[in-house]
């Protein structure tokens, strides 16, 4: 990797990018998933160090569309019904957990001042959409459910995700609405993706691989959650839906060094001709996945504060 190509990088970030490169593993493309998800996994697990103590962390299960969903519940303060965050993480569909986003999780909810429940979605290939889909709008609407036994406010709820998971995360909205039920306050997605599609500026300028994030494997996600889904289809690929009554939003991206950032522009502005509030926050000098790199870089322990203080927001609107 080239000085001249880390020019615009945050100097923790270069580290973190040389790291990665000295320790030469293998292309996750390339493994039999099994083999893989264990890489990616330990990879991900290693951010998870320095946990901030938190009142109550619980895990929980529950009843799915196809079996038991695992959800993590993260208590920032203790004796009060909290607002609430359901939190559905990245990982290209294919990867992470509530273990993996174990430390971004207990972050946001102290900057957020919320409980947050983690969900443990099915993962594709071998469980392709609309399977991830159908395992968060569960857990979101056995939440609300339970919301007196979780001692949380169903009234004061925000969806987050973070890639795959902000997907997840607008889908479900788009889920919600269509069925006519209540939704949430708002969500926060977080450089997120939203159209199979790998013809942006930002993949042809950033999509080689140099950044975290190439555009191969980003097609290789697409790829495993789509299945024979059919191009186009509003819930699997949302910025091509009909965003019209949607409630406010909070969006991020990684400005000059992420594939994905048009993805995040481009929903913005189908945002804006759908009437729908929102707010876009861009990020000079991070990378896709930066959130989960808090625990050595100090401009993604900003970010996640800054997500947390836009979901205080979105939580107290209209009260």
């Amino acid at each position: 990797m080239s000085d001249d190509a880390l020019i615009e990088i945050d100097p923790e970030i270069v580290a973190i990018l040389r790291e990665s490169a000295a320790a030469g593993l293998p292309d996750v493309t390339t493994l039999p998933i099994a083999a893989a998800r264990a890489q990616l996994t330990e990879a991900s697990l290693a951010w998870n160090v320095d946990l901030p103590e938190l009142p109550a962390v619980a895990d929980l299960s529950i009843a799915g569309p196809a079996g038991a969903i695992r959800l993590r519940h993260f208590r920032p303060r203790a004796g009060a019904r909290l607002p609430l965050i359901v939190y559905l993480h990245g990982g290209g569909w294919t990867f992470g957990s509530v273990d993996t986003h174990n430390r971004l999780m207990r972050l946001l909810a102290l900057a957020a001042d919320a409980a947050v429940i983690g969900v443990d979605y099915r993962l594709a290939p071998e469980h392709p959409y609309p399977a991830p889909l159908e395992d968060c709008v569960a857990a979101i609407r056995w939440v609300r459910g339970h919301a007196d036994q979780l001692e949380v406010d169903a009234l004061r709820t925000v969806l987050a995700g973070d890639s795959a998971g902000a997907n997840l995360a607008l889908a479900s909205l788009l889920a919600l609405r269509d069925a006519k039920e209540p939704l949430p306050k708002g969500a926060a997605l977080l450089y997120g993706c939203y159209a199979a599609r790998l013809d942006t500026a930002s993949h042809a300028r950033f999509g080689g691989g140099a950044y975290r994030l190439s555009s191969a494997e980003m097609g290789w996600f697409w790829r495993n959650y789509l299945g024979s889904t059919p191009a186009g289809t509003p819930l699997a690929e949302p910025l091509y839906a009909d965003l019209r009554g949607l409630p406010p939003l909070y969006l991020t991206l990684a400005a000059v060094d992420d594939p994905l950032a048009d993805d995040t522009r481009a929903l913005a502005r189908r945002l804006a001709a759908a009437g729908v509030p929102h707010e876009v926050r861009e990020y000079p000098g991070l990378v896709h996945g930066f959130l989960q790199m808090t625990a050595r870089c100090a401009a993604a322990r900003a970010a996640l504060a800054d997500a947390g203080r836009a979901i205080r927001h979105l939580l107290t609107a209209g009260r």
